[in-house]
């Protein structure tokens, strides 16, 4: 169960796409189901979930995007006695970027209530494990499992050698939203000791139209601009080549 399009070109649903295709390469029978999009824990679509958790056939086991799971934990609990929810944890929604202090107390609540529900974890890097341990105590060791994300073997072959004349070419791969540093990078870049480098970041530029004006603001103000490219989202071939 996911927050939107399985499609959607972020790094969870790539994540979660990527689990599917495991499972059914295993003899797993999969069935995708998504939510309607949505982007912030504060906002889950409650109405629409309500019927497609109840469409879920009993004794299901349901792999579910914690961003649905810990959004929701009415309809977590009320499916939790016939369904056995694994949530995919990709991060703790207390540490969504831009929350205020009320916003995070309240969403560790949700998301608290909602893992009392979970007959088992999955999360996807070890610095997820404190966090959950500090909401739930009532999930010992075997019942949480790391699987962290890989990366796709590149084609045969050496990279040719950069001449010295050759910019550094940086590429950045990450939707422009405030939580993934765009205007850290651009800093630490203006600051760097050396001038021969280019960046191109690769990633929506429609997910927050606000922030992604910021970070083209900045670029200009940092005086940088003519060497950063917001060249938006790329296909796979396009962000290979």
């Amino acid at each position: 169960m996911l927050p939107g399009p399985l499609q959607t070109r972020t790094g969870g649903s790539i994540y979660d796409r990527r689990i599917a295709e495991g499972l059914r390469g295993r003899g797993w029978d999969v069935s995708i189901v998504e939510l309607e999009s949505f982007t912030h824990p504060l906002q889950p679509p409650l109405a629409a979930a309500t019927a497609q958790f109840s469409a879920i056939p009993d004794q299901q086991c349901v792999l579910i995007d914690g961003l649905v799971f810990g959004a929701m934990p009415e309809l977590v609990a009320l499916h939790g006695c016939r369904l056995r929810f694994v949530p995919i944890v990709h991060m703790a929604l207390s540490q969504t970027p831009g929350l205020l202090p009320g916003e995070r107390g309240w969403l560790a609540n949700l998301e608290r209530r909602a893992l009392d529900s979970a007959r088992h974890v999955v999360i996807t890097g070890q610095r997820t494990l404190p966090m959950l341990q500090t909401l739930s105590g009532q999930l010992p060791p075997e019942r949480i499992t790391c699987i962290p994300p890989g990366t796709d073997p590149r084609s045969a072959g050496r990279e040719p050698p950069r001449s010295s004349s050759t910019p550094l070419r940086v590429l950045c791969v990450a939707n422009l939203t405030p939580g993934k540093g765009h205007d850290i990078l651009l800093r630490a870049l203006s600051r760097a000791p050396r001038r021969d480098w280019v960046l191109v970041c690769a990633g929506s530029l429609t997910r927050d139209l606000a922030w992604a004006g910021r970070i083209a603001l900045l670029a200009r103000e940092l005086g940088i601009d003519d060497r950063v490219t917001l060249a938006g989202e790329l296909a796979d071939r396009d962000l290979e080549s």
